[in-house]
């Protein structure tokens, strides 16, 4: 994560090539966490193995996002409510808490419906998507990366961890989906709804 003393971490990295010669700016070398450590102490999937040490496969946005396979089942508590990535580690982090801002650019607002809907409710519309359904509503998204089969098994885990009884159905019906990581998952995440409303 790369930090900036003026406006923390919540920014894009992009590249501009042109043809004159700019002088650099100087790189950003101090060590400016010190001794904080609320971000290792915030991963809700301990992915910080040590102070500036990630292991990507722990962390949430990996799992949520990049992971094309199964859900290691030690993590999926971890995930909590987490449907597609996580920013808990920049939200901690005292130099955002002091610094950021909210963005200004529209074309980064989220999409209608997604900006008010809690995960609970997503992941229930998330199991039920067919495959023209996912296509129309994540069109030129950068949640359609995750695949409609990642988002749906994301969404049977978060079910799992922090869906009410009548989530039941949702999950029973995903259990036959058509594909087969998000029935697994969907069995799985009913076993822990059950077992959490015994």
């Amino acid at each position: 994560m790369l930090i900036n003393p003026r406006i923390g971490s919540f920014f894009f990295l992009a590249s501009l090539f042109v043809e004159y010669t700019l002088p650099p700016d100087a790189p950003f070398d101090a060590d400016r966490c010190g001794t904080c450590t609320r971000c290792l102490d915030a991963c809700p999937t301990q992915a910080f193995t040590a102070p500036h040490v990630l292991d990507a496969r722990r962390c949430i946005s990996y799992l949520t996002i990049e992971l094309r396979d199964a859900i290691d089942e030690a993590l999926r508590a971890g995930l909590g409510d987490h449907v597609y990535g996580c920013d808990v580690c920049q939200e901690v982090c005292p130099w955002n808490v002091r610094f950021a801002t909210h963005f200004r650019e529209p074309a980064f607002a989220p999409r209608a419906g997604l900006d008010t809907t809690d995960a609970r409710q997503l992941s229930t519309q998330l199991l039920a998507l067919s495959p023209d359904d996912f296509s129309a509503q994540f069109t030129n998204s950068a949640m359609k990366r995750a695949k409609r089969r990642g988002l749906a098994r994301n969404a049977a885990v978060v079910l799992g961890n922090v869906g009410l009884i009548e989530d039941a159905a949702s999950l029973e019906a995903a259990v036959g989906h058509d594909e087969p990581i998000v029935g697994e998952h969907a069995a799985r995440a009913l076993e822990d709804l059950h077992a959490r409303f015994r």
